[in-house]
């Protein structure tokens, strides 16, 4: 995994979303259950390490294969457009940063209208109120359209320092930190940082010195994933509380004990000790939900299968199923899930995916910058195995980030 991370980062490619995540979800925390005693045996972690081996390499390969049957791209990579300036690209793409921020400021009054609409609760309650209360409960239609404005607007922030706009940039990043503290939504950094570290590496040459500020920046954001599930249940959430002593020292327990959001390779393990002598594979269920995207769950019922994230989590959870939730056991415990040890050839499908993503934005000149939002935050769902959502981040968000391309290019066209 990690040397999957080095070559899609030397090679610009978009696939180094996925491996980071894999990497950060399954990859690290399965170290510790390698070098101390883990309530796991050694059957089921033989099994699922040599179907994660399966996966990554049918991954890898579908990968090339498309990138290689498909044409070579005519125009410069992506990352060169950093060193230029002037020019009605970049002109557009000025045009595009000013419309990703007004669409994250958008993200942000309607998430915060959405909670106000659904509790009563205003901007400055938010914080203190339970964060299940906010982020799940009675959620209306300007949750799901807010989500949208503020994943493809969290762009603004790579965009910035890609035109070197470090004010818009920091507003960008503050926006961002505000709405994951708020509503106790972790994944709201991802749109926004994960796009701004992709820059800050394919810039130029990795050396040792942009290494290191590389590896303490995804150091503070898993530390920040972490200090905000804790503050989910000590509270209140707040942007000073990610630097609290208590919630600090928590927070570190979590990562040490491998436990926390590193957990969900636990559910992995799980599946596979118990399928199918006492659970029977899931059938493609989330595949064909995931072929279903476009039609809204509330108009298919009967039709639509239920997520099958939900069903595992009355599995995994018995005693709380009644109350809800949804389990992912990240992307390999989904695929083992759904198909069984045949689950692996799910990865022909997810690295042609990126082999076509790969060319598709590599085509796109300044446009690929925009669209580094909802490609990572589809990866790094699609890491965590929640397969449906990454999708939905992946279309949705990508077709008003394109809109936004478009009207930034209308602005340019001379009037006749």
């Amino acid at each position: 995994m990690g040397l999957a991370v080095f070559q899609g980062l030397k090679r610009r490619r978009v696939d180094s979303f996925f491996w980071v995540g894999v990497f950060l979800a399954f990859g690290l925390p399965m170290m510790f259950d390698l070098f101390r005693t883990s309530e796991v045996s050694n059957e089921t972690l033989l099994k699922a390490q040599l179907f994660v081996l399966g996966f990554n390499l049918a991954f890898l390969l579908s990968n090339l294969l498309v990138l290689g049957a498909l044409p070579r791209p005519r125009i410069a990579h992506p990352g060169t457009v950093i060193a230029t300036s002037g020019g009605s690209h970049s002109s557009t793409l000025d045009i595009a940063l000013n419309w990703l921020l007004f669409a994250q400021i958008v993200g942000l009054f309607l998430l915060l209208t959405d909670v106000y609409v659904s509790t009563g609760l205003g901007p400055l309650e938010v914080s203190s109120a339970g964060w299940h209360q906010v982020a799940f409960e009675n959620r209306t239609y300007l949750h799901t359209i807010g989500v949208i404005f503020s994943v493809s607007g969290g762009a603004a922030a790579a965009v910035a320092v890609v035109r070197k706009h470090w004010l818009m940039s920091s507003l960008s990043v503050v926006i961002s930190l505000l709405l994951t503290v708020m509503l106790g939504l972790r994944f709201f950094l991802i749109p926004t940082l994960a796009p701004l570290l992709f820059v800050f590496a394919v810039r130029c040459t990795i050396g040792m010195g942009r290494f290191v500020i590389l590896s303490l920046s995804t150091v503070f954001i898993t530390y920040a994933v972490f200090a905000v599930q804790v503050m989910r249940w000590q509270g209140p959430r707040s942007l000073f509380a990610l630097l609290d002593a208590s919630t600090a020292e928590m927070a570190v327990q979590q990562v040490l004990s491998a436990e926390g959001e590193f957990g969900n390779r636990n559910g992995f393990y799980f599946l596979v000790e118990n399928m199918p002598e006492r659970l029977s594979f899931g059938a493609g269920q989330t595949y064909v939900r995931l072929l279903l995207l476009p039609l809204p769950t509330g108009w298919m019922a009967g039709i639509k299968p239920e997520d099958y994230t939900q069903i595992l989590y009355g599995y995994y959870y018995p005693d709380e199923s009644s109350a809800g939730g949804t389990l992912h056991p990240v992307v390999y415990g989904d695929s083992y899930a759904n198909f069984g040890p045949l689950g692996v050839l799910t990865a022909v499908l997810w690295g042609g995916v990126y082999g076509m993503l790969d060319r598709v934005l590599r085509r796109a000149g300044d446009k690929f910058w925009i669209m580094l939002a909802p490609v990572a935050t589809f990866s790094l769902f699609l890491a965590r195995g929640a397969i449906y959502s990454a999708a939905a981040h992946l279309v949705y968000p990508g077709i008003l980030s394109a809109g936004i391309w478009f009207l930034a290019r209308i602005r340019l066209r001379p009037v006749s």
